[in-house]
């Protein structure tokens, strides 16, 4: 996930840089972001596999890089990005101090940090800058190093937490029937030699052990695929794309063998964003926000994506620009983080209720500081600011984990 700094550079580009602390300027870099995220792996963020990049440009000779055993303390300084999670309580962070004028490829002093106990003690494992790091599958870490050609999404794998990385690389042959074993579903922006236009999306699986990524031999037929929404094996492969004239998902519960394919007619494929919440691939809920015309429409499923009905009927879910980022807790209870933090703003929904606000969520901070809520298990939720992580066994009642590294 890019870092707060390079959303406000990214979306104010042809703008002074005095505009950058406008909130018009964070809405459009918000929305630019969730547009990224539907090339992305939803398990945390995405990995594209478009270079043949070299390790000794990441980690000189190929090697490890050598981790403190005792990271110094520098005081809670603020400086925390997006934490994720492999498997266990396996946690990582990317930090580096927001008083820098500039972020990651300004030359910041960026840190990988790693947790093998839940966050209680941490460890360095990559010292430069690191961006966009995501846990797509168990035992495997992605992220974006500064310098890397493409830019935008996270394009190497390390299987080791950290401490060693290679560069994915596209295989173009037969391709795989299903995803690989530990791996996961990526889509790269590819030439479309059908003439439907320059790029479409690929969809790959990625193994990290060789950290390649091969085309899926049998995509959801008659989809144009605009993203991944998610990679796991116990949750399914979901895929948001076009069809018809209206916005789609697809949902795949062998690896990828097999799709069931879902149009919403309420939809328009341009400029239309989904956010998925699931804990077990079967009870599903779908948040469908449209630019033009602006609008949520919210959408549930029981049955792994065979049949979808409108869970927000009435429409009480407001429109924000900072975009819908949604979850599952584990009672069942939908929670829509219409913007973030102000607590008071979330709307939530109990098994099928009207959705109210505000939801009954306790301990996280009620600011605008916070970053998206990830889902690592059906008992595992984690999110933080710029000083903290705060972990949930039920994605209702929250508790803070101070850092300082």
């Amino acid at each position: 996930m890019t870092s707060l700094r390079e959303r406000f550079e990214d979306a104010a580009a042809a703008a002074p840089p005095s505009r950058l602390a406008g909130s018009e300027v964070y809405a459009a870099a918000w929305r630019r972001r969730r547009k990224r995220q539907g090339w992305a792996v939803a398990a945390a963020a995405g990995v594209t596999a478009l270079l043949v990049a070299t390790v000794a440009v990441l980690v000189p000779g190929g090697g490890a890089r050598p981790t403190p055993a005792n990271p110094p303390v520098v005081g809670p300084a603020e400086g925390m990005d997006s934490p994720v999670a492999g498997d266990g309580e396996k946690l990582y962070v990317q930090w580096a101090p927001f008083e820098c004028e500039h972020m990651s490829k300004y030359g910041c002093p960026g840190r990988l940090m790693g947790s093998e106990d839940n966050g209680r003690t941490w460890t360095e494992r990559y010292r430069g800058i690191v961006d966009q790091i995501s846990s797509p599958a168990p035992g495997s870490l992605l992220a974006h190093f500064d310098g890397d050609p493409g830019g935008s999404e996270p394009t190497n794998v390390s299987t080791d937490g950290g401490r060693t990385w290679r560069a994915i690389r596209s295989v173009d042959d037969a391709g795989v029937a299903a995803i690989p074993p530990n791996g996961w579903l990526s889509c790269t922006d590819d030439l479309d030699h059908t003439g439907g236009g320059p790029f479409r999306c690929t969809l790959r699986g990625v193994d990290p052990e060789t950290a390649t990524a091969r085309r899926l031999a049998s995509p959801p037929p008659g989809l144009a695929v605009t993203g991944v929404l998610a990679g796991s094996i116990r949750t399914g492969l979901w895929v948001s794309g076009t069809m018809n004239g209206h916005s789609a998902l697809a949902v795949s519960r062998d690896g990828g063998r097999h799709w069931t394919t879902h149009v919403f007619p309420a939809t328009v494929p341009d400029d239309t964003y989904f956010s998925l919440a699931t804990l077990d691939g079967f009870d599903a809920y779908a948040v469908a926000m449209t630019g033009e015309p602006r609008a949520v429409q919210v959408y549930r499923t029981t049955d792994a994506g065979q049949t979808w009905s409108d869970a927000d009927p009435g429409h009480t879910v407001p429109y924000k620009d900072e975009g819908q980022d949604t979850y599952l807790t584990t009672n069942g209870t939908h929670i829509i983080r219409t913007v973030r933090g102000r607590l008071a703003d979330w709307y939530c929904s109990r098994q099928g209720s009207p959705y109210t606000a505000p939801s009954p969520v306790k301990g996280l901070p009620d600011t605008e500081g916070s970053w998206p809520i990830l889902t690592l298990g059906p008992r595992s939720f984690v999110t933080n600011d710029r000083t903290a992580l705060y972990t949930s066994a039920d994605g209702i009642y929250w508790d803070r984990r101070p850092l300082s590294f």
